[in-house]
């Protein structure tokens, strides 16, 4: 989704979301294992716990 190094440059939530849940759901059907997603946008953590 979107880099916490200082000085880059915020991501729309919309592109954050294009960029997380599509790799939430394809992951999420082929491994046996939890997965992790590390945002601090609300609306992301919603869909990648729905995904």
């Amino acid at each position: 989704g979107e880099s916490t190094r200082p000085g880059a440059e915020p991501v729309a939530e919309s592109e954050e979301l294009a960029r997380v849940v599509p790799v939430v759901e394809a992951l999420a059907g082929r491994v046996d294992a939890m997965l992790s997603v590390d945002s601090s946008t609300p609306a992301v953590m919603r869909a990648a716990a729905d995904a």
